[in-house]
C-alpha cells in the first residue's frame, strides 16, 4: 500500500508535456537605433508567431513588412533598403529550452539563463547568445522576455549597405550598425489557442 501511495504521489507531480503557442497580442519584439550619435528611435514589429514544441525547441517567427517606426516613409525605406522584404519577408529565431523545462515551473517561479539563439536574418543564419528570463506567469501562460538586451549587428547579417542607403535617403551623418533588441513573448498551451 504505501509504495502504491508513492507511485501515485510521483504520476501526480509529473506535469505533462504540450506544446505552447505563442499569443501575439500580449507579445511585442522591439529594437532602437541610433542615428548621428546621439538621436535614438524605437522600432517594433506587429507580425510575430512562434510555439515551443513538446521536446522544448522553440522558434519564433518576424515578419518584417509589419516594421513600425512611427513614420510612414521610414517604414518604407527600411524594409526596401534595409531588410529587403521582397527577398528577406521575414526573421526566424529558434532554441532549444532543457526538456521538460517548461512542465517543472510552479505558479510565480522563473528562472534566468543564458542560451544559444539561431537567427535567420536577411540570408544569414548566426548563432547569437541571450539572457533570457522565463515565467510561469499562470498555469496557463508562460513569458519568454530578454533579462539584457539582445544586440544584433547589421554587419554580421549582411545589411551594411541598407544601413548606408539609409543614410543618404535621410541626410545623415551616422546610424549605428548595433541595435539593442528586446522582446516579451507570451506563449499559451497549444489547445488552447486553437479554440480560440
Amino acid at each position: 500500500m504505501r509504495y502504491f501511495a508513492l507511485l501515485l504521489l510521483l504520476v501526480s507531480s509529473m506535469a505533462p508535456a504540450q506544446s505552447w503557442t505563442l499569443d501575439p497580442q500580449h507579445s511585442f519584439l522591439s529594437f532602437i537605433t541610433t542615428k548621428d550619435a546621439s538621436i535614438s528611435d524605437h522600432h517594433g514589429f506587429s507580425a510575430l508567431s512562434g510555439a515551443v514544441d513538446e521536446d522544448g525547441k522553440a522558434w519564433l517567427r518576424v515578419g518584417l513588412a509589419s516594421v513600425e517606426s512611427n513614420i510612414d516613409k521610414r517604414n518604407e525605406r527600411i524594409r526596401e533598403h534595409l531588410f529587403e522584404v521582397a527577398q528577406y519577408p521575414e526573421a526566424i529565431a529558434t532554441l532549444n529550452l532543457p526538456a521538460k523545462l517548461l512542465e517543472q515551473l510552479q505558479v510565480g517561479e522563473s528562472f534566468t539563463r543564458s542560451m544559444n539563439v539561431r537567427l535567420d536574418l536577411h540570408g544569414q543564419n548566426r548563432v547569437v547568445r541571450a539572457e533570457l528570463y522565463v515565467l510561469q506567469l499562470r498555469p496557463d501562460v508562460v513569458e519568454v522576455s530578454t533579462s539584457q538586451p539582445l544586440i544584433i549587428s547589421a554587419h554580421e547579417f549582411g545589411m551594411q549597405n541598407g544601413l548606408l542607403k539609409l543614410m543618404e535617403l535621410a541626410g545623415l551623418k551616422s546610424i549605428a550598425s548595433e541595435v539593442p533588441v528586446t522582446f516579451r513573448l507570451r506563449f499559451v498551451p497549444s489547445a488552447q489557442a486553437a479554440a480560440l
